[in-house]
Protein backbone atom coordinates (compact mmCIF):
# COMPACT_ATOMS: atom_id res chain seq x y z
CA UNK A 1 0.00 0.00 0.00
CA UNK A 2 1.27 3.68 -0.33
CA UNK A 3 2.98 5.10 2.23
CA UNK A 4 2.38 9.01 3.15
CA UNK A 5 5.77 10.35 4.13
CA UNK A 6 5.94 12.64 6.94
CA UNK A 7 7.95 16.34 6.33
CA UNK A 8 8.60 19.32 8.48
CA UNK A 9 11.03 21.84 7.73
CA UNK A 10 13.65 22.15 10.48
CA UNK A 11 15.74 19.72 12.16
CA UNK A 12 13.59 16.53 11.34
CA UNK A 13 15.33 13.10 11.29
CA UNK A 14 14.47 10.92 8.57
CA UNK A 15 14.32 7.32 8.76
CA UNK A 16 13.51 4.62 5.80
CA UNK A 17 10.38 3.73 6.70
CA UNK A 18 8.76 6.56 9.20
CA UNK A 19 9.54 10.39 10.08
CA UNK A 20 9.64 11.04 13.52
CA UNK A 21 8.28 14.46 15.17
CA UNK A 22 6.36 16.36 12.24
CA UNK A 23 3.23 17.13 10.78
CA UNK A 24 2.08 14.87 8.15
CA UNK A 25 -0.05 15.48 4.91
CA UNK A 26 -1.85 12.49 3.17
CA UNK A 27 -0.16 12.62 -0.74
CA UNK A 28 -1.61 11.14 -3.95
CA UNK A 29 -0.86 7.27 -5.00
CA UNK A 30 2.03 8.57 -7.52
CA UNK A 31 4.53 5.43 -7.12
CA UNK A 32 8.39 6.23 -7.72
CA UNK A 33 9.72 3.57 -9.86
CA UNK A 34 13.01 2.25 -11.02
CA UNK A 35 12.66 -0.18 -13.69
CA UNK A 36 10.09 -1.73 -10.80
CA UNK A 37 8.89 -1.32 -7.11
CA UNK A 38 11.65 0.14 -5.40
CA UNK A 39 13.28 -3.14 -3.23
CA UNK A 40 15.76 -3.17 -0.51
CA UNK A 41 17.58 -5.49 0.11
CA UNK A 42 16.38 -7.80 -2.24
CA UNK A 43 12.59 -8.28 -3.13
CA UNK A 44 11.43 -6.99 0.07
CA UNK A 45 9.84 -3.56 -0.63
CA UNK A 46 9.81 -0.38 1.18
CA UNK A 47 6.32 -0.25 2.21
CA UNK A 48 4.74 -1.20 -1.19
CA UNK A 49 5.19 1.16 -3.65
CA UNK A 50 7.47 4.10 -2.46
CA UNK A 51 4.62 7.15 -2.65
CA UNK A 52 6.20 10.45 -4.66
CA UNK A 53 4.75 13.75 -3.41
CA UNK A 54 5.34 14.19 -0.29
CA UNK A 55 7.84 16.42 0.38
CA UNK A 56 10.95 15.39 2.33
CA UNK A 57 12.03 17.52 5.35
CA UNK A 58 15.16 18.68 5.40
CA UNK A 59 18.52 17.41 5.56
CA UNK A 60 16.82 14.64 5.39
CA UNK A 61 18.63 11.51 3.05
CA UNK A 62 17.42 7.96 2.19
CA UNK A 63 19.41 5.16 2.60
CA UNK A 64 18.65 1.98 1.09
CA UNK A 65 19.82 -1.22 2.95
CA UNK A 66 21.29 -3.61 1.21
CA UNK A 67 20.09 -3.08 -2.14
CA UNK A 68 21.18 -1.54 -5.07
CA UNK A 69 19.11 1.03 -7.26
CA UNK A 70 18.39 -0.36 -10.82
CA UNK A 71 19.00 2.14 -13.38
CA UNK A 72 15.76 4.17 -15.65
CA UNK A 73 13.85 4.68 -13.08
CA UNK A 74 12.87 8.39 -12.25
CA UNK A 75 11.01 10.22 -9.88
CA UNK A 76 8.16 12.16 -10.78
CA UNK A 77 6.01 14.86 -9.04
CA UNK A 78 6.58 15.67 -4.92
CA UNK A 79 9.03 18.84 -3.77
CA UNK A 80 11.96 18.42 -2.16
CA UNK A 81 12.07 20.86 0.99
CA UNK A 82 15.41 23.37 1.17
CA UNK A 83 18.42 21.37 2.24
CA UNK A 84 16.83 18.00 1.65
CA UNK A 85 18.69 15.50 -0.39
CA UNK A 86 17.56 13.48 -2.84
CA UNK A 87 18.66 10.11 -4.21
CA UNK A 88 21.23 10.05 -6.72
CA UNK A 89 20.92 13.93 -6.97
CA UNK A 90 24.18 15.83 -6.78
CA UNK A 91 25.12 13.27 -4.00
CA UNK A 92 25.80 9.51 -3.64
CA UNK A 93 23.21 6.64 -3.34
CA UNK A 94 24.86 5.13 0.00
CA UNK A 95 24.05 1.44 0.97
CA UNK A 96 24.26 -0.05 4.29
CA UNK A 97 27.88 -1.22 4.34
CA UNK A 98 29.19 2.11 3.20
CA UNK A 99 29.69 1.19 -0.71
CA UNK A 100 28.43 3.58 -3.25
CA UNK A 101 25.95 1.95 -5.87
CA UNK A 102 25.69 4.94 -8.02
CA UNK A 103 28.85 4.37 -10.56
CA UNK A 104 29.41 7.61 -12.62
CA UNK A 105 29.08 10.61 -9.71
CA UNK A 106 26.41 12.62 -9.50
CA UNK A 107 22.64 12.15 -11.27
CA UNK A 108 22.31 14.68 -14.52
CA UNK A 109 18.94 16.26 -14.77
CA UNK A 110 18.54 19.61 -12.97
CA UNK A 111 18.72 21.18 -10.12
CA UNK A 112 17.10 20.73 -6.61
CA UNK A 113 16.07 23.79 -4.50
CA UNK A 114 13.23 24.71 -2.32
CA UNK A 115 9.80 24.20 -3.53
CA UNK A 116 11.54 22.67 -7.29
CA UNK A 117 11.31 19.02 -8.63
CA UNK A 118 13.37 16.02 -8.40
CA UNK A 119 14.94 15.34 -11.96
CA UNK A 120 13.27 13.16 -14.08
CA UNK A 121 15.95 10.85 -15.78
CA UNK A 122 18.63 10.62 -13.38
CA UNK A 123 20.47 7.36 -13.44
CA UNK A 124 21.07 5.80 -10.53
CA UNK A 125 23.50 3.28 -11.83
CA UNK A 126 26.34 2.44 -14.42
CA UNK A 127 27.09 -1.32 -13.88
CA UNK A 128 28.22 -0.88 -9.90
CA UNK A 129 27.15 -3.82 -7.53
CA UNK A 130 25.29 -4.44 -4.97
CA UNK A 131 27.67 -3.85 -1.34
CA UNK A 132 29.62 -7.00 -0.34
CA UNK A 133 30.48 -7.90 -3.92
CA UNK A 134 33.81 -9.47 -3.46
CA UNK A 135 36.51 -7.86 -5.85
CA UNK A 136 38.54 -10.88 -6.39
CA UNK A 137 35.60 -13.37 -8.13
CA UNK A 138 33.16 -12.65 -11.06
CA UNK A 139 30.56 -10.58 -10.36
CA UNK A 140 27.34 -9.35 -11.85
CA UNK A 141 26.31 -5.66 -12.51
CA UNK A 142 23.80 -3.76 -12.76
CA UNK A 143 20.83 -5.12 -15.52
CA UNK A 144 20.84 -1.28 -17.13
CA UNK A 145 24.97 -0.78 -17.05
CA UNK A 146 26.28 0.61 -20.14
CA UNK A 147 29.75 1.41 -21.56
CA UNK A 148 31.19 4.94 -23.09
CA UNK A 149 29.88 3.38 -26.53
CA UNK A 150 26.27 2.57 -25.05
CA UNK A 151 27.17 -1.16 -24.80
CA UNK A 152 25.60 -2.87 -22.25
CA UNK A 153 27.36 -5.55 -19.77
CA UNK A 154 27.43 -9.07 -21.75
CA UNK A 155 25.21 -11.70 -20.61
CA UNK A 156 26.25 -15.33 -20.12
CA UNK A 157 25.95 -16.86 -22.64
CA UNK A 158 26.51 -13.83 -25.05
CA UNK A 159 28.60 -14.34 -28.19
CA UNK A 160 29.55 -12.35 -31.12
CA UNK A 161 31.64 -12.85 -34.40
CA UNK A 162 31.60 -9.81 -36.11
CA UNK A 163 34.99 -8.22 -37.12
CA UNK A 164 36.19 -5.88 -33.70
CA UNK A 165 33.14 -6.75 -31.82
CA UNK A 166 33.35 -7.34 -28.03
CA UNK A 167 31.74 -8.52 -24.96
CA UNK A 168 31.59 -5.35 -22.93
CA UNK A 169 32.81 -7.27 -19.03
CA UNK A 170 33.13 -3.82 -16.87
CA UNK A 171 36.29 -2.85 -16.93
CA UNK A 172 37.20 -5.39 -19.72
CA UNK A 173 36.47 -5.94 -23.03
CA UNK A 174 36.82 -9.74 -25.01
CA UNK A 175 37.28 -8.53 -28.34
CA UNK A 176 37.18 -10.62 -31.89
CA UNK A 177 39.89 -8.78 -32.97
CA UNK A 178 40.75 -10.31 -36.55
CA UNK A 179 42.84 -7.05 -37.58
CA UNK A 180 45.23 -9.70 -39.85
CA UNK A 181 43.16 -11.58 -41.68
CA UNK A 182 41.18 -8.04 -42.06
CA UNK A 183 44.44 -6.24 -43.15
CA UNK A 184 44.65 -9.48 -46.06
CA UNK A 185 41.68 -9.38 -47.08
CA UNK A 186 41.18 -13.09 -46.08
CA UNK A 187 37.51 -13.61 -45.85
CA UNK A 188 37.91 -17.25 -45.37
CA UNK A 189 38.94 -16.64 -41.70
CA UNK A 190 36.12 -17.29 -38.90
CA UNK A 191 36.82 -16.33 -35.42
CA UNK A 192 34.40 -15.45 -32.21
CA UNK A 193 34.53 -14.02 -28.81
CA UNK A 194 32.01 -15.46 -25.95
CA UNK A 195 31.07 -15.97 -22.52
CA UNK A 196 29.48 -19.07 -20.87
CA UNK A 197 26.73 -19.62 -18.67
CA UNK A 198 29.48 -20.08 -15.75
CA UNK A 199 30.94 -17.02 -16.82
CA UNK A 200 34.08 -17.91 -17.81
CA UNK A 201 35.07 -16.37 -21.21
CA UNK A 202 37.36 -17.06 -24.66
CA UNK A 203 37.30 -17.25 -28.32
CA UNK A 204 36.73 -19.56 -30.66
CA UNK A 205 39.19 -19.82 -34.24
CA UNK A 206 39.78 -21.14 -37.37
CA UNK A 207 42.18 -19.03 -40.04
CA UNK A 208 42.79 -20.28 -43.44
CA UNK A 209 45.95 -19.96 -45.41
CA UNK A 210 45.77 -15.83 -45.98
CA UNK A 211 49.70 -15.23 -46.88
CA UNK A 212 50.27 -13.54 -43.02
CA UNK A 213 53.60 -15.45 -42.86
CA UNK A 214 53.59 -14.56 -39.04
CA UNK A 215 53.62 -11.02 -39.61
CA UNK A 216 49.52 -10.14 -39.44
CA UNK A 217 48.14 -12.23 -36.90
CA UNK A 218 45.04 -12.36 -35.67
CA UNK A 219 44.96 -11.27 -32.02
CA UNK A 220 41.27 -12.10 -29.82
CA UNK A 221 42.02 -10.93 -26.73
CA UNK A 222 41.04 -9.16 -23.37
CA UNK A 223 41.15 -5.77 -22.67
CA UNK A 224 42.12 -3.76 -20.09
CA UNK A 225 42.40 0.09 -20.55
CA UNK A 226 42.67 1.93 -23.70
CA UNK A 227 44.63 1.59 -27.54
CA UNK A 228 47.55 4.20 -27.83
CA UNK A 229 47.01 5.57 -31.12
CA UNK A 230 44.16 8.06 -30.44
CA UNK A 231 41.15 9.26 -32.29
CA UNK A 232 44.03 11.73 -35.03
CA UNK A 233 46.72 10.11 -37.45
CA UNK A 234 46.83 6.59 -35.92
CA UNK A 235 42.92 6.07 -35.69
CA UNK A 236 43.33 3.47 -38.35
CA UNK A 237 45.07 1.23 -36.14
CA UNK A 238 42.39 0.95 -34.12
CA UNK A 239 39.86 -2.38 -33.45
CA UNK A 240 38.54 -1.41 -29.79
CA UNK A 241 36.44 1.75 -28.43
CA UNK A 242 38.89 4.71 -28.22
CA UNK A 243 37.62 4.99 -24.00
CA UNK A 244 39.22 3.48 -21.99
CA UNK A 245 37.16 0.39 -20.68
CA UNK A 246 38.54 1.12 -16.30
CA UNK A 247 38.98 4.60 -14.83
CA UNK A 248 42.54 2.69 -13.88
CA UNK A 249 44.09 3.61 -17.11
CA UNK A 250 46.16 5.36 -18.93
CA UNK A 251 48.63 6.28 -15.33
CA UNK A 252 52.04 7.54 -16.03
CA UNK A 253 54.66 4.89 -15.46
CA UNK A 254 56.06 7.45 -12.60
CA UNK A 255 52.87 7.04 -10.50
CA UNK A 256 52.64 3.35 -10.71
CA UNK A 257 53.80 1.54 -7.62
CA UNK A 258 51.66 -1.70 -8.48
CA UNK A 259 50.54 -3.63 -11.95
CA UNK A 260 49.51 -6.79 -12.03
CA UNK A 261 47.48 -9.60 -13.68
CA UNK A 262 45.38 -12.55 -11.93
CA UNK A 263 44.16 -15.56 -14.25
CA UNK A 264 42.25 -18.69 -13.62
CA UNK A 265 43.16 -21.75 -15.60
CA UNK A 266 43.62 -19.85 -19.08
CA UNK A 267 44.48 -22.30 -21.90
CA UNK A 268 44.31 -23.01 -25.02
CA UNK A 269 43.00 -25.73 -27.50
CA UNK A 270 44.36 -27.25 -30.46
CA UNK A 271 43.63 -30.19 -32.92
CA UNK A 272 47.04 -30.21 -33.99
CA UNK A 273 49.07 -29.25 -30.67
CA UNK A 274 52.10 -30.67 -32.00
CA UNK A 275 51.69 -27.91 -34.85
CA UNK A 276 54.99 -25.72 -35.89
CA UNK A 277 56.97 -24.33 -38.81
CA UNK A 278 59.75 -26.08 -40.86
CA UNK A 279 62.03 -24.55 -43.19
CA UNK A 280 63.62 -25.73 -46.79
CA UNK A 281 66.22 -23.35 -47.99
CA UNK A 282 64.01 -19.80 -48.22
CA UNK A 283 60.88 -21.45 -47.76
CA UNK A 284 58.79 -22.06 -44.15
CA UNK A 285 56.22 -23.89 -43.64
CA UNK A 286 53.87 -23.72 -40.79
CA UNK A 287 50.95 -26.10 -40.35
CA UNK A 288 49.81 -23.73 -37.38
CA UNK A 289 51.39 -20.41 -35.49
CA UNK A 290 49.93 -19.41 -32.51
CA UNK A 291 51.06 -18.02 -29.20
CA UNK A 292 49.35 -17.61 -25.69
CA UNK A 293 50.45 -13.90 -24.24
CA UNK A 294 49.97 -10.57 -22.29
CA UNK A 295 51.18 -7.45 -23.37
CA UNK A 296 50.91 -3.58 -22.44
CA UNK A 297 51.44 -0.49 -24.55
CA UNK A 298 52.97 2.85 -23.40
CA UNK A 299 52.30 5.93 -25.60
CA UNK A 300 54.14 9.69 -25.37
CA UNK A 301 50.71 11.54 -24.15
CA UNK A 302 46.98 10.51 -22.48
CA UNK A 303 45.52 9.04 -25.63
CA UNK A 304 41.94 10.30 -23.89
CA UNK A 305 43.14 14.17 -23.89
CA UNK A 306 45.67 14.33 -26.61
CA UNK A 307 44.20 12.67 -30.06
CA UNK A 308 47.70 12.09 -31.44
CA UNK A 309 49.59 10.60 -28.59
CA UNK A 310 52.24 8.78 -30.31
CA UNK A 311 52.58 5.39 -29.54
CA UNK A 312 55.84 4.75 -27.66
CA UNK A 313 56.53 1.29 -27.05
CA UNK A 314 54.89 -2.26 -27.00
CA UNK A 315 55.98 -5.05 -24.65
CA UNK A 316 54.67 -8.56 -25.50
CA UNK A 317 55.84 -12.27 -23.02
CA UNK A 318 54.83 -15.43 -24.55
CA UNK A 319 53.74 -18.00 -22.02
CA UNK A 320 53.13 -20.58 -25.10
CA UNK A 321 54.04 -20.48 -28.68
CA UNK A 322 54.23 -23.27 -31.34
CA UNK A 323 57.66 -24.20 -31.28
CA UNK A 324 58.74 -23.46 -34.89
CA UNK A 325 58.36 -19.55 -34.20
CA UNK A 326 61.16 -16.78 -34.58
CA UNK A 327 64.18 -17.97 -32.75
CA UNK A 328 65.62 -15.94 -29.99
CA UNK A 329 67.74 -12.79 -31.33
CA UNK A 330 71.44 -14.53 -29.41
CA UNK A 331 72.78 -10.89 -29.50
CA UNK A 332 70.51 -9.65 -26.54
CA UNK A 333 71.60 -12.58 -24.34
CA UNK A 334 73.45 -10.30 -22.27
CA UNK A 335 70.56 -8.37 -21.28
CA UNK A 336 68.77 -9.49 -17.91
CA UNK A 337 66.11 -11.63 -17.25
CA UNK A 338 63.02 -10.45 -15.74
CA UNK A 339 61.63 -12.14 -12.85
CA UNK A 340 58.29 -11.77 -11.99
CA UNK A 341 55.68 -13.91 -9.54
CA UNK A 342 58.23 -16.93 -9.33
CA UNK A 343 58.94 -17.38 -13.55
CA UNK A 344 61.70 -15.99 -15.38
CA UNK A 345 61.37 -13.95 -18.78
CA UNK A 346 63.78 -13.61 -20.87
CA UNK A 347 64.27 -11.03 -24.08
CA UNK A 348 64.04 -12.71 -27.50
CA UNK A 349 63.57 -9.47 -29.86
CA UNK A 350 63.41 -5.63 -29.64
CA UNK A 351 63.56 -3.36 -32.26
CA UNK A 352 63.54 0.60 -32.27
CA UNK A 353 61.38 0.67 -35.10
CA UNK A 354 59.12 -1.91 -34.94
CA UNK A 355 55.74 -0.61 -37.11
CA UNK A 356 56.13 -0.37 -40.91
CA UNK A 357 54.91 3.21 -40.92
CA UNK A 358 56.37 6.40 -39.05
CA UNK A 359 56.72 7.35 -36.65
CA UNK A 360 57.94 4.17 -35.02
CA UNK A 361 57.38 2.48 -31.90
CA UNK A 362 59.90 0.24 -29.72
CA UNK A 363 59.30 -3.05 -29.50
CA UNK A 364 59.92 -5.86 -26.61
CA UNK A 365 58.96 -9.50 -26.84
CA UNK A 366 60.06 -11.89 -23.53
CA UNK A 367 59.34 -15.94 -23.20
CA UNK A 368 59.07 -17.84 -20.32
CA UNK A 369 61.63 -19.48 -19.13
CA UNK A 370 59.33 -22.11 -18.79
CA UNK A 371 57.41 -22.19 -21.94
CA UNK A 372 56.28 -23.32 -24.43
CA UNK A 373 52.95 -24.22 -22.56
CA UNK A 374 49.33 -24.49 -23.72
CA UNK A 375 48.01 -22.84 -20.13
CA UNK A 376 48.51 -20.58 -17.62
CA UNK A 377 47.39 -20.25 -13.98
CA UNK A 378 48.43 -17.63 -11.58
CA UNK A 379 50.10 -13.85 -10.87
CA UNK A 380 51.52 -11.96 -13.32
CA UNK A 381 53.49 -9.08 -11.37
CA UNK A 382 54.34 -6.07 -14.38
CA UNK A 383 55.89 -3.47 -12.50
CA UNK A 384 59.34 -5.95 -13.15
CA UNK A 385 59.00 -5.46 -16.78
CA UNK A 386 58.32 -1.70 -16.34
CA UNK A 387 61.38 -1.28 -14.07
CA UNK A 388 63.20 -3.56 -16.83
CA UNK A 389 62.91 -1.34 -19.91
CA UNK A 390 63.53 1.63 -17.34
CA UNK A 391 67.09 0.77 -16.26
CA UNK A 392 67.90 -1.06 -19.17
CA UNK A 393 66.55 1.00 -22.35
CA UNK A 394 66.19 4.05 -20.10
CA UNK A 395 61.84 4.44 -20.74
CA UNK A 396 61.19 7.81 -19.55
CA UNK A 397 58.93 7.83 -16.31
CA UNK A 398 56.58 10.13 -17.82
CA UNK A 399 55.19 7.70 -20.37
CA UNK A 400 51.87 6.69 -20.14
CA UNK A 401 50.57 2.88 -20.00
CA UNK A 402 47.51 2.87 -21.86
CA UNK A 403 46.20 -0.67 -22.00
CA UNK A 404 47.24 -4.35 -20.40
CA UNK A 405 46.16 -7.67 -22.72
CA UNK A 406 45.97 -11.49 -22.23
CA UNK A 407 45.42 -12.22 -26.14
CA UNK A 408 46.34 -15.01 -28.57
CA UNK A 409 47.97 -14.27 -31.96
CA UNK A 410 46.98 -16.60 -34.94
CA UNK A 411 48.16 -16.86 -38.20
CA UNK A 412 47.82 -19.12 -41.05
CA UNK A 413 46.53 -22.86 -40.85
CA UNK A 414 45.44 -22.12 -37.17
CA UNK A 415 41.97 -23.72 -35.31
CA UNK A 416 41.47 -24.23 -32.12
CA UNK A 417 39.96 -22.38 -29.03
CA UNK A 418 40.86 -20.33 -25.78
CA UNK A 419 38.93 -20.17 -22.60
CA UNK A 420 39.92 -18.14 -19.38
CA UNK A 421 37.94 -18.45 -16.27
CA UNK A 422 38.75 -15.84 -14.79
CA UNK A 423 40.84 -12.36 -14.82
CA UNK A 424 41.95 -10.04 -12.21
CA UNK A 425 43.76 -6.65 -13.12
CA UNK A 426 45.46 -4.76 -10.41
CA UNK A 427 46.46 -1.26 -10.57
CA UNK A 428 48.27 0.70 -7.10
CA UNK A 429 46.34 -1.61 -5.09
CA UNK A 430 42.96 -1.64 -6.73
CA UNK A 431 41.51 -4.60 -8.52
CA UNK A 432 38.90 -4.92 -10.88
CA UNK A 433 37.21 -8.51 -12.15
CA UNK A 434 34.83 -9.02 -15.10
CA UNK A 435 31.23 -7.77 -14.66
CA UNK A 436 28.11 -9.54 -16.15
CA UNK A 437 24.40 -8.24 -17.07
CA UNK A 438 21.84 -10.32 -15.58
Amino acid sequence: MPQSILARFGTCIVTLFCFTNCSSTPESSAVNTAGGNATVGGNATVGGNATVGGSVAAGGSIIAAGGSITSGGKATGGSVAAGGSIIAAGGSIVAAGGSIVAAGGKATGGSIASGGTPSTGATTSAGGKATGGSTTSVGTGGAGAVDCKGQALAKPGDKTSTPSGYLNLGDMRVINNRWGSDALGCTGTTMSVSSTASKSFGWDFNRPTCGGANAKPDYPELEFGVAPFGTGNDASLLTSPSCSSTTLLPIQLKDITSASITLTNYSITLPNPSCGCTTSGSTTTCTCSWNLDFEFWLSNDNPLTNPNPGVYAELIAFWGWQGGRWACDTTLTSKPSVTSSGKTYHVCHQSDTWNSTTPHWRYFQFWDNAGPQTSFNGKVDLKPFIDWLVSNYAIPTDKWLTRIEVGTEIDDKTSGSVSLQNAAFEINGVTKTPQFGQ
